[in-house]
Protein backbone atom coordinates (compact mmCIF):
# COMPACT_ATOMS: atom_id res chain seq x y z
CA UNK A 1 0.00 0.00 0.00
CA UNK A 2 1.53 3.29 -1.04
CA UNK A 3 1.82 6.28 1.26
CA UNK A 4 -0.23 8.33 -1.20
CA UNK A 5 -3.14 5.87 -1.03
CA UNK A 6 -3.03 5.87 2.76
CA UNK A 7 -2.97 9.66 2.76
CA UNK A 8 -6.04 9.72 0.48
CA UNK A 9 -8.02 7.72 3.04
CA UNK A 10 -6.68 9.76 5.92
CA UNK A 11 -7.76 12.98 4.22
CA UNK A 12 -11.12 11.92 2.78
CA UNK A 13 -12.46 9.65 5.50
CA UNK A 14 -12.47 12.12 8.37
CA UNK A 15 -15.66 13.48 9.97
CA UNK A 16 -14.85 17.04 8.99
CA UNK A 17 -14.10 16.14 5.37
CA UNK A 18 -17.16 13.91 5.01
CA UNK A 19 -19.52 16.50 6.53
CA UNK A 20 -18.05 19.27 4.39
CA UNK A 21 -18.40 17.16 1.25
CA UNK A 22 -22.02 16.37 2.10
CA UNK A 23 -22.79 20.05 2.72
CA UNK A 24 -21.22 20.91 -0.64
CA UNK A 25 -23.37 18.32 -2.44
CA UNK A 26 -26.69 19.22 -0.82
CA UNK A 27 -26.22 22.86 0.19
CA UNK A 28 -27.30 21.82 3.71
CA UNK A 29 -25.16 22.07 6.84
CA UNK A 30 -27.72 21.05 9.47
CA UNK A 31 -27.37 17.36 10.31
CA UNK A 32 -29.77 17.48 13.25
CA UNK A 33 -27.54 17.93 16.27
CA UNK A 34 -24.39 16.19 17.40
CA UNK A 35 -25.91 12.91 18.61
CA UNK A 36 -24.71 10.98 15.57
CA UNK A 37 -21.10 12.18 15.72
CA UNK A 38 -19.83 9.54 18.13
CA UNK A 39 -20.88 6.75 15.81
CA UNK A 40 -19.67 8.58 12.70
CA UNK A 41 -16.27 9.26 14.26
CA UNK A 42 -15.89 5.61 15.28
CA UNK A 43 -16.99 4.33 11.88
CA UNK A 44 -14.53 6.51 9.99
CA UNK A 45 -11.66 5.82 12.39
CA UNK A 46 -12.12 2.07 12.03
CA UNK A 47 -12.31 2.27 8.23
CA UNK A 48 -9.19 4.44 8.07
CA UNK A 49 -7.40 1.81 10.17
CA UNK A 50 -8.07 -0.77 7.43
CA UNK A 51 -5.48 0.98 5.22
CA UNK A 52 -7.69 0.74 2.14
CA UNK A 53 -6.70 1.14 -1.47
CA UNK A 54 -8.08 4.16 -3.36
CA UNK A 55 -11.02 2.25 -4.86
CA UNK A 56 -12.21 1.12 -1.44
CA UNK A 57 -11.70 4.60 -0.01
CA UNK A 58 -13.89 6.02 -2.77
CA UNK A 59 -16.54 3.34 -2.23
CA UNK A 60 -16.60 3.93 1.52
CA UNK A 61 -16.80 7.69 1.07
CA UNK A 62 -19.70 7.27 -1.37
CA UNK A 63 -21.69 4.99 0.95
CA UNK A 64 -21.23 7.04 4.09
CA UNK A 65 -21.64 10.30 2.20
CA UNK A 66 -25.00 9.14 0.86
CA UNK A 67 -26.20 8.46 4.41
CA UNK A 68 -25.06 11.92 5.50
CA UNK A 69 -26.82 13.53 2.53
CA UNK A 70 -30.01 11.65 3.37
CA UNK A 71 -29.77 12.70 7.01
CA UNK A 72 -29.42 16.39 6.09
CA UNK A 73 -32.35 16.18 3.66
CA UNK A 74 -34.50 14.40 6.27
CA UNK A 75 -33.68 17.06 8.88
CA UNK A 76 -34.65 19.77 6.40
CA UNK A 77 -37.92 18.03 5.63
CA UNK A 78 -38.82 17.52 9.28
CA UNK A 79 -38.15 21.18 10.02
CA UNK A 80 -40.53 22.15 7.23
CA UNK A 81 -43.16 19.64 8.34
CA UNK A 82 -42.74 19.06 12.10
CA UNK A 83 -46.31 17.81 12.27
CA UNK A 84 -45.15 14.57 10.67
CA UNK A 85 -43.52 13.56 13.94
CA UNK A 86 -46.96 13.51 15.57
CA UNK A 87 -48.52 11.19 13.00
CA UNK A 88 -48.81 7.64 14.35
CA UNK A 89 -48.04 4.59 12.24
CA UNK A 90 -51.21 2.53 12.49
CA UNK A 91 -51.46 -1.22 12.01
CA UNK A 92 -48.18 -1.86 10.18
CA UNK A 93 -48.01 -5.08 8.18
CA UNK A 94 -44.99 -7.22 9.09
CA UNK A 95 -43.86 -9.95 6.68
CA UNK A 96 -41.61 -12.66 8.11
CA UNK A 97 -40.54 -15.97 6.63
CA UNK A 98 -37.68 -18.27 5.79
CA UNK A 99 -35.20 -17.40 3.07
CA UNK A 100 -36.51 -18.06 -0.47
CA UNK A 101 -40.06 -18.57 0.83
CA UNK A 102 -41.62 -15.71 -1.15
CA UNK A 103 -41.47 -12.86 1.35
CA UNK A 104 -39.95 -10.48 -1.20
CA UNK A 105 -42.65 -11.22 -3.76
CA UNK A 106 -45.35 -10.68 -1.13
CA UNK A 107 -43.70 -7.46 0.01
CA UNK A 108 -43.59 -6.10 -3.53
CA UNK A 109 -47.18 -7.16 -4.18
CA UNK A 110 -48.45 -5.40 -1.06
CA UNK A 111 -46.47 -2.27 -1.95
CA UNK A 112 -48.68 -1.95 -5.06
CA UNK A 113 -51.82 -1.70 -2.94
CA UNK A 114 -52.76 1.99 -2.43
CA UNK A 115 -53.78 1.37 1.18
CA UNK A 116 -50.09 0.82 2.02
CA UNK A 117 -47.16 3.20 1.62
CA UNK A 118 -43.60 2.16 0.95
CA UNK A 119 -40.95 4.71 -0.03
CA UNK A 120 -39.40 3.89 -3.39
CA UNK A 121 -35.62 3.60 -3.45
CA UNK A 122 -35.00 7.06 -4.91
CA UNK A 123 -37.15 8.66 -2.20
CA UNK A 124 -35.06 6.96 0.47
CA UNK A 125 -31.99 8.66 -0.99
CA UNK A 126 -33.69 12.02 -1.57
CA UNK A 127 -36.48 12.25 1.05
CA UNK A 128 -39.20 14.73 0.10
CA UNK A 129 -42.99 14.99 0.08
CA UNK A 130 -44.10 12.25 -2.28
CA UNK A 131 -44.61 13.77 -5.75
CA UNK A 132 -47.15 12.44 -8.22
CA UNK A 133 -45.75 9.52 -10.20
CA UNK A 134 -46.28 11.27 -13.52
CA UNK A 135 -43.97 14.10 -12.36
CA UNK A 136 -40.95 11.97 -11.45
CA UNK A 137 -39.18 12.26 -14.79
CA UNK A 138 -39.05 16.04 -14.33
CA UNK A 139 -37.43 15.82 -10.88
CA UNK A 140 -33.59 16.15 -10.96
CA UNK A 141 -33.11 13.94 -7.89
CA UNK A 142 -35.08 11.09 -9.44
CA UNK A 143 -33.20 11.36 -12.71
CA UNK A 144 -29.85 11.43 -10.91
CA UNK A 145 -30.56 8.32 -8.83
CA UNK A 146 -32.03 6.44 -11.78
CA UNK A 147 -28.95 7.24 -13.87
CA UNK A 148 -26.66 6.10 -11.05
CA UNK A 149 -28.51 2.81 -10.68
CA UNK A 150 -28.62 2.26 -14.43
CA UNK A 151 -24.83 2.68 -14.54
CA UNK A 152 -24.45 0.27 -11.61
CA UNK A 153 -26.63 -2.32 -13.34
CA UNK A 154 -24.64 -1.99 -16.55
CA UNK A 155 -21.52 -2.90 -14.57
CA UNK A 156 -23.23 -5.55 -12.38
CA UNK A 157 -26.21 -7.02 -14.28
CA UNK A 158 -26.57 -9.76 -11.66
CA UNK A 159 -28.09 -7.12 -9.36
CA UNK A 160 -31.21 -7.01 -11.50
CA UNK A 161 -33.53 -6.49 -8.52
CA UNK A 162 -32.20 -2.95 -8.06
CA UNK A 163 -34.49 -0.22 -9.34
CA UNK A 164 -35.01 3.44 -8.46
CA UNK A 165 -38.78 2.88 -8.59
CA UNK A 166 -38.76 -0.21 -6.38
CA UNK A 167 -39.82 -0.20 -2.73
CA UNK A 168 -36.91 -1.67 -0.73
CA UNK A 169 -37.44 -4.34 1.88
CA UNK A 170 -37.58 -3.12 5.46
CA UNK A 171 -34.82 -5.44 6.68
CA UNK A 172 -32.52 -3.31 4.56
CA UNK A 173 -34.45 -0.18 5.51
CA UNK A 174 -33.70 -0.72 9.19
CA UNK A 175 -29.98 -0.91 8.50
CA UNK A 176 -30.08 2.29 6.44
CA UNK A 177 -32.08 4.18 9.09
CA UNK A 178 -29.63 3.14 11.79
CA UNK A 179 -26.64 4.22 9.75
CA UNK A 180 -28.16 7.52 8.67
CA UNK A 181 -29.76 8.60 11.93
CA UNK A 182 -28.22 6.92 14.97
CA UNK A 183 -24.83 6.97 16.61
CA UNK A 184 -25.41 3.45 17.91
CA UNK A 185 -26.12 2.12 14.41
CA UNK A 186 -23.01 3.77 13.00
CA UNK A 187 -20.92 2.35 15.84
CA UNK A 188 -22.16 -1.19 15.15
CA UNK A 189 -21.52 -0.73 11.44
CA UNK A 190 -17.98 0.38 12.25
CA UNK A 191 -17.29 -2.69 14.34
CA UNK A 192 -18.66 -4.94 11.60
CA UNK A 193 -16.51 -3.22 8.97
CA UNK A 194 -13.38 -3.49 11.12
CA UNK A 195 -13.57 -7.29 11.04
CA UNK A 196 -13.94 -7.62 7.28
CA UNK A 197 -11.26 -8.33 4.70
CA UNK A 198 -10.27 -5.23 2.78
CA UNK A 199 -11.92 -6.31 -0.44
CA UNK A 200 -15.18 -7.00 1.37
CA UNK A 201 -15.46 -3.30 2.19
CA UNK A 202 -16.54 -2.71 -1.41
CA UNK A 203 -19.55 -4.94 -0.82
CA UNK A 204 -20.37 -3.14 2.42
CA UNK A 205 -19.92 0.25 0.81
CA UNK A 206 -22.45 -0.43 -1.91
CA UNK A 207 -25.20 -1.88 0.29
CA UNK A 208 -26.94 1.46 -0.23
CA UNK A 209 -28.13 0.05 -3.53
CA UNK A 210 -30.50 -2.29 -1.69
CA UNK A 211 -31.19 -0.17 1.38
CA UNK A 212 -33.68 2.43 2.48
CA UNK A 213 -33.56 5.47 4.71
CA UNK A 214 -36.23 7.49 6.55
CA UNK A 215 -39.67 7.80 5.05
CA UNK A 216 -40.03 10.77 2.68
CA UNK A 217 -40.84 14.06 4.42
Amino acid sequence: MSGAAVMDGAEILTPEAMLAASAARTGLADFGGEGFREGLDLLLADIRALDLDPACVAASAFRIGQSLDTRALAVKGLKRHPELLDQPVRAPVIIAGLVRSGTTALHLLLSLDPQFQGPEHWLTVYPMPRPAREDWDAIPEYRAEKAALDAFLAAAPEAAAVDADRVPELVAARARVEEALSADGLARAARRAAGLPRRAVLDVAFTAIAAASPSPV
